[in-house]
């Protein structure tokens, strides 16, 4: 599977998105339910409901919460990433708070779509911290167990972390044993989750994305997931911690024929998650 996160954090992403989707290149999506733009990106993705899975990208930075979490920081003012980490890991957060917010953005990705999520997952991976993936498991168990949804679980410490390029290496075993407490929960609520996960990298000074891409795919297992973050530039400023120039590379090698030329090659076949 390889999911293409942040749609509706701006129009080009959107657009990138779509396109891979109507394309065939892509399984699923991740949407920011907590951006402005989402009402009309999520009109705009319909024609691809069915042919993508189509959840739910867990927000609790930028775009902030709907929302307002006082445990998290100032009203009206998102955590950064860092600071959600450390309030995280110190025990600092207010396990019903979240479990409220992860409601209102399941809520309102049914609001405007008028369906429940394919599957739920983070914005900057914040659904495998302690203090928000109990409530995010809980919700899950609650409203999307046996509707066929699934969980998105992070690298597997052994099985992954070594796929990721040399640089990305670090952050991605740190990703991947926060995650283990996530892959517990999951599996205590007999939960359907991916079976590992590829695609951190660092956006800065990598090699080519055809270059990353081969390495991801590399020995990737049954119902194995890479994730990507694919865009293209209408000159909108956003606040995002991925280039727009690395976006646009993801964006442009996924739609070239090379890529379905890699896939053959690798031995793999893209699907969605029932159909892997």
């Amino acid at each position: 599977m390889i999911c293409a996160d942040d749609y509706a954090l701006s129009r080009g992403i959107g657009i990138a998105i779509r396109r891979l989707a109507g394309a065939g290149r892509i399984s699923a999506a991740s949407c920011l339910v907590t951006s402005p733009l989402w009402p009309d990106e999520a009109a705009l993705l319909r024609p691809c409901f069915g042919r993508i899975d189509v959840g739910v990208h867990l927000s609790f930075t930028y775009p902030p919460p709907l929302g307002r979490l006082p445990s998290l920081g100032p009203a009206m003012q998102a955590p950064s990433v860092g600071g959600l980490l450390w309030r995280s890991l110190l025990g600092r957060i207010d396990g019903t708070e979240v479990a409220e917010e992860v409601e209102r953005q399941i809520d309102r990705f049914v609001a405007v779509t008028g369906r429940l999520p394919d599957f739920i997952d983070g914005h900057h991976h914040v659904h495998i911290l302690p203090g928000i993936r109990e409530a995010v498991v809980a919700a899950f168990a609650r409203r999307l167990q046996g509707t066929g949804a699934w969980l998105r679980l992070p690298p597997r410490p052994l099985a992954d972390v070594p796929a990721h390029w040399r640089l990305a290496t670090p952050g991605a075993a740190a990703i991947a044993l926060l995650g283990l407490g996530l892959a517990r929960l999951a599996a205590s609520r007999r939960i359907p989750v991916n079976e590992g996960m590829r695609g951190i990298r660092r956006f800065i000074n990598d090699p080519p994305y055809a270059r990353l891409l081969a390495r991801f795919l590399c020995g990737l297992d049954h119902r194995g997931l890479i994730i990507c973050h694919p865009g293209i530039s209408l000159d909108e400023v956003i606040p995002t911690r991925h280039p727009m120039a690395a976006r646009r590379d993801e964006y442009l090698y996924l739609m070239s024929e090379a890529f379905p030329l890699l896939l053959q090659s690798s031995g793999c076949r893209l699907g969605r998650f029932a159909e892997c």
